[in-house]
């Protein structure tokens, strides 16, 4: 845990959940099946956190994606979003207090998504976001 801790620090990175609270409505593993009870206060984040200029999402299919949730998260707030479609990345943005964040959405690092872009490619498009 301590060496993921010091990569993140090393790398200036953060990570979050989009749920506070989840709960699952089945017994079954299905993300179909997670609820956001309560949603993670990502404008308290960004606040606290004022560096932060870019948020990367690995989950983009389905209603319950990290994106999904994230629009409805903000939809909370009134603050129109769409989620941009086409070959990733995918980029977008939202404004907070004026600032605006970039917005980027990249394959899913899960064995499923493996059958949409191999590994090396993979690796290369987090590398871009995130060192480059």
């Amino acid at each position: 845990m301590n060496e993921r801790k010091e990569l993140l620090n090393h790398l200036k990175l953060g990570l979050s959940d989009m749920g506070r609270i989840i709960r699952r409505k089945t017994g079954s593993s299905l993300d179909q099946n997670l609820e956001i009870v309560e949603y993670m206060d990502i404008f308290k984040l960004l606040k606290e956190n004022p560096s932060v200029e870019k948020l990367i999402f690995t989950s983009s299919s389905g209603k319950t994606s990290a994106i999904g949730w994230f629009r409805d998260y903000l939809a909370l707030y009134q603050i129109p979003f769409t989620i941009p479609k086409g070959k990733r990345p995918l980029r977008t943005s939202v404004t907070d207090n004026g600032k605006s964040i970039e917005i980027v959405i990249l394959y899913s690092t899960s064995a499923r998504a493996g059958a949409s872009v191999s590994f090396v490619e993979l690796a290369g498009l987090f590398r871009s976001e995130i060192v480059d």
